[in-house]
């Protein structure tokens, strides 16, 4: 059996109107009371958790967005040539030769192959 705390409060107010102040009325209003500001914050408490529901959804799907976002990244990192340092030592007057360091994950080969071309480009342009 549920009890109205509003019904109680009617009884209260009822009995304090009719048979003057009594003990018993006031203490009930002041439980009556007591139990309203519990009630009020049990609500705010309610609506606290609600909204730190919504903020924990959305953090979430933050979460697994930046998930997606750093894959994509180390993925894209894969693909990436690496470090390339090369030094070119005259042996002579007429020779060079480049000495190379490289470094790479997936695409090296591609990257190793094109900056070959590109330095064997570059020496045969300037023996011409």
């Amino acid at each position: 059996m549920t009890v109205d705390i509003q019904e109680i409060r009617a009884l209260c107010n009822f009995i304090l109107a009719h048979c003057g102040e009594t003990k018993f009325a006031r203490e009930m209003l002041e439980i009556i009371g007591m139990i309203e500001s519990r009630n009020t914050e049990i609500a705010d408490l309610k609506a606290q958790l609600a909204t730190a529901q919504e903020q924990e959804e959305i953090l979430l799907s933050m979460q697994a967005d930046l998930k997606v976002k750093l894959e994509a990244a180390r993925n894209a990192e894969k693909l990436v040539t690496g470090y390339v340092s090369s030094t070119l030592v005259s042996d002579g007057p007429d020779d060079v030769v480049i000495h190379m360091h490289y470094e790479s994950r997936i695409a090296g080969d591609a990257a190793h192959d094109w900056l070959c071309r590109t330095i064997d480009a570059a020496i045969r342009e300037e023996e011409a």
